[in-house]
């Protein structure tokens, strides 16, 4: 049996309808073909009340567009408007076969305030990234650059510009370096774990080494990288005046051997060697003197930059009296080690006792 709808029926289902946008939570407003509020809900009238307002039209646009009364197939007009402290999205579609079109609000101050956060957030991590000194660049999982501070321009003499959206091999040559870059950021996107390395990088006629920390970034990496080109010379420079020093040490014929903050004999040239035996990592007041806490005449601490320490001591091991110079020696790390020297004067002292007693026996 067909069910033919009646008048009747029409007019529940209209009141229904409109018993549904009087309680809509969202602020529902009708509007007539002059402009002219010809209906709201309540929370339409709790928004005005709220921010003491009285006038409706404050939900309108800044004009309603002529056509949209005009046209068979009218398209919704979308805004944006502040109503008292509230942000709301608003859409007036045309309702139809009639003069009257219908105003949906939507409050999205909370959405448009994380999005200001976002905005700002994002606006303050370009600041500080971009003016970090140090390289600073992301990879996506295919690595293709995403990312390239101002650092990065400074250093490689490559704009961002040149780099956004390009693999790794058409920025740079495919050469050794390239390699061992891309091994360590495949790594690093397979695993998931950070990784460190060393590079040196040509450009320019020179090269620059750079110490490299690539982390894990989502479905890609970012890359810090520091220019180390100074700290490496420096230590090249250290490492050969070392070097230079130890060789000087080796010839010298007097025992001498360098010792940590911990007592442990870092360095022995070969004329105390030669007298004492291999050191065999051990403390020096363990390997010269048996013993297991420093010496209780040692005078080590007392030694300062300006005045090395001095003191006797006899050393059973070799049955010798030497006196100790004790000489700071302030380590690349800035700690400080002591340069012992050893100057035996058994027989200056064995001539003094000789001369002692036979003053006696005088």
């Amino acid at each position: 049996m067909i069910h033919e709808r009646t008048e009747s029926d029409s007019r529940e289902n209209d009141l229904r309808f409109s018993t549904e946008i009087d309680k809509n939570v969202n602020p529902i407003l009708d509007v007539d073909i002059n402009g002219s509020i010809i209906y709201r809900n309540a929370a339409a009238t709790d928004v005005l009340n709220s921010n003491g307002l009285k006038d409706p039209g404050v939900f309108l646009p800044e004009e309603i567009p002529q056509h949209m009364w005009e046209s068979k197939e009218p398209l919704p007009v979308n805004y944006e408007k502040t109503i008292g402290k509230s942000i709301f999205f608003l859409s007036l579609s045309p309702i139809p076969d009639t003069e009257r079109a219908r105003i949906y609000a939507f409050d999205v101050t909370q959405e448009k305030l994380r999005e200001r956060q976002r905005f700002e957030v994002k606006e303050l991590l370009a600041k500080v990234t971009g003016s970090v000194t140090d390289m600073l660049y992301a990879l996506d999982k295919n690595l293709k650059y995403i990312y390239w501070n101002n650092a990065c321009e400074e250093i490689t003499g490559i704009s961002s510009a040149d780099v956004i959206g390009k693999h790794v091999t058409d920025v740079f040559s495919e050469d050794a370096t390239t390699a061992k870059a891309m091994a360590s950021y495949r790594r690093v996107l397979l695993k998931g774990k950070a990784e460190s390395a060393v590079f040196e990088y040509k450009h320019g006629g020179k090269t620059k080494t750079l110490e490299i920390n690539i982390y894990p970034l989502g479905e890609g990496i970012s890359v810090f990288a520091r220019d180390i080109t100074d700290q490496k010379n420096a230590e090249r420079k250290l490492e050969i005046e070392r070097k230079k020093l130890h060789k000087i040490l080796n010839y010298i014929p007097e025992g001498i051997y360098m010792i940590n903050k911990s007592y442990y004999i870092d360095y022995a040239n070969p004329a105390l060697i030669k007298e004492y035996g291999l050191i065999e990592n051990k403390k020096c007041f363990e390997f010269f003197q048996g013993l297991k806490a420093p010496c209780p005449w040692c005078r080590i601490d007392s030694a300062s930059s300006s005045q090395p320490a001095r003191w006797e001591c006899g050393f059973e091991k070799s049955g010798r009296i030497c006196e100790v110079i004790s000489i700071p020696i302030i380590n690349d790390d800035g700690s400080i080690s002591k340069l012992q020297i050893l100057h035996d004067i058994t027989k200056i002292r064995s001539y003094q006792e000789k001369v002692e007693r036979m003053n006696v026996e005088l």
